[in-house]
């Protein structure tokens, strides 16, 4: 119901109506911080494909996210980040969680082959 006030909806609902409002601006650039934490299966995979979508579209997304998993099926490229700085790049094939966990706990510079990573640069 259009009538319906965002503050009665579910909370996955009401992400999607705060994301709405700031699509409809037309932003150059997204920074998302924790974007789907709290909210079901379901709304997660939707924010995913409009994210994914709006990407396509030219605009650029910045992503903090706590959750490795979630960033493997989104993102083609991520930098984790350790105590404030680049700890590693990952691209491509190297965008798994057990790279990004390994690259947060043990502060890693190098990708998957063993090749210099954004810190090394």
């Amino acid at each position: 119901d259009i009538d319906t006030l965002a503050g009665n909806l579910s909370g996955g609902n009401q992400q999607k109506v705060l994301l709405e409002k700031w699509f409809l601006t037309r932003p150059r650039v997204l920074l998302l911080n924790d974007v789907t934490r709290g909210v079901d299966i379901a709304t997660k995979h939707q924010i995913y494909e409009t994210i994914v979508a709006l990407a396509r579209q030219g605009i650029g997304v910045i992503w903090y996210s706590t959750d490795a998993r979630e960033l493997v099926g989104v993102a083609h490229r991520v930098l984790v980040m350790l105590r404030g700085s680049v700890a590693a790049e990952l691209v491509g094939d190297d965008v798994r969680p057990d790279m990004i966990v390994r690259a947060a706990v043990m502060g890693s510079r190098e990708g998957a082959d063993g090749s210099a990573g954004m810190g090394d640069r």
